[in-house]
């Protein structure tokens, strides 16, 4: 693990993350429960935000949100906190307030009934001992818990999103982010992640907020993934706000840089005499076994381009190192893929080893993840020897896929 020296300045952080993507009144929402998941994976890893508690809160009634954010706030108020929302957001333009929809929200809850409000919720902050909060509101018309706007639609359209903005919240160190502006939807990309969580998760991983001091603060992370968000041309445009910010406050530091696969490959044999040299494979597995991956490559490098299955299911593992395939660059995971050519025929470890790396690179990140898909590669790895799959889920750690928890049950029945 990367050694960090510590900001003083940076206390630890507590988080609760909400998602709602099941509804009694409303339409379902594919993507919550996967935002929050994949928000909590990088809030979670020592080496980038190493928060210090995570409370995740999937599918509350109104009632249950609230009492959650109250006991979160009695817990941690005095501690830098995120609070973060992913799910239906309605406007009341004539009232200029936002409902975050909960699970039992009424069709209309600008009519009365159970919802979050963002005036509520931002009081709730103000009124807490602490004064650094993040607040991440990824639903439709986000924006509006950034101001006190309170014209008809017609009349917001016309007036600079700029100059409509009032702060909420008179405290300090108050930072908000939203999805969208108060007349925009917010949506997700096709079987993926929500566009503004699926930016956030990836500008704190990528380490694209960081400045010259290592570290990432709160007003860059915003700057970066707005930008981003922008830049997929998804129609959103997300808008951030810091209130009476008295310091700089710090997310996330920068991520120890993956192994570049592209300076690892094996070098090219001298084809003349690669049919006279074999891989010692039992030599492989240990130094695999004892995380060697350079001498699992150097053993490897006679028998980069051979057509055995075994010998490119090594190859592979030894490339990544260690780490997780989503860490890398999409060019590295093509050069990989590259080495699994053919694995739709081969034997059940490569199409569980290729399986987990599409699953973990493609499709947690919302990218289409072409052919063969995972499920094909899945049902071709039904019989996979439980050794291999041990040896996967170890040099490739990704629980957040079903991939991964398939190969950890299946090497569960290893014989010891």
């Amino acid at each position: 693990m990367t050694t960090y020296v510590e900001r003083e300045d940076r206390p630890s952080w507590n988080a609760l993350l909400i998602s709602v993507g099941s509804y009694t009144h409303h339409p379902a929402l594919p993507s919550p429960a996967a935002d929050a998941r994949e928000l909590e994976a990088v809030l979670a890893d020592p080496d980038i935000c190493g928060f210090a508690k995570i409370d995740r809160l999937d599918n509350p009634t109104a009632g249950q949100a609230r009492r959650a954010v109250a006991d979160f706030l009695a817990r941690h108020g005095d501690g830098p906190m995120l609070i973060y929302f992913s799910g239906h957001g309605r406007y009341d333009f004539a009232a200029g307030r936002l409902h975050l929809l909960a699970a039992d929200s009424p069709p209309q809850p600008e009519d009365g009934g159970d919802s979050l409000t963002d005036q509520w919720l931002m009081s709730e902050l103000a009124m807490a001992r602490g004064d650094r909060a993040f607040v991440v509101l990824d639903a439709c018309f986000g924006g509006a818990a950034l101001s006190h706007a309170r014209q008809a639609p017609r009349a917001l359209k016309e007036v600079p999103y700029a100059l409509a903005l009032r702060p909420m919240v008179q405290g300090h160190g108050f930072h908000t982010l939203a999805a969208a502006s108060p007349v925009e939807p917010a949506g997700a990309a096709p079987g993926g992640l929500s566009y503004l969580t699926h930016a956030l998760v990836e500008v704190l991983r990528d380490g694209s907020a960081v400045d010259g001091t290592g570290w990432a603060s709160l007003g860059r992370v915003c700057e970066v993934v707005a930008k981003r968000v922008v830049d997929s041309g998804c129609g959103q445009t997300p808008m951030s706000s810091a209130h009476q910010r008295s310091r700089e406050l710090y997310l996330a530091r920068r991520p120890p840089a993956p192994p570049n696969l592209a300076a690892i490959r094996p070098a090219q044999p001298n084809l003349a005499t690669v049919r006279q040299e074999q891989p010692n494979l039992a030599a492989i597995r240990q130094a695999l076994a004892n995380r060697d991956y350079a001498t699992a490559r150097r053993l490897l490098r006679p028998v980069k381009d051979s057509d055995n299955g075994e010998h490119r299911y090594y190859a592979v593992l030894a490339m990544f190192g260690g780490h997780r395939p989503r860490e890398f660059a999409t060019d590295d995971i093509r050069r990989a893929e590259g080495h699994l050519a053919g694995a739709a025929t081969g034997p059940p470890q490569l199409c569980a080893l290729w399986a987990l790396i599409k699953e973990d690179h493609y499709l947690q990140r919302g990218l289409p993840q072409g052919t063969p898909t995972v499920e094909d590669l899945i049902q071709r790895a039904r019989e996979i020897d439980p050794r291999y799959a041990a040896e996967i889920v170890t040099h490739l750690p990704a629980p957040e896929c079903q991939t991964w928890t398939r190969l950890h049950n299946r090497a569960s029945h290893q014989v010891s």
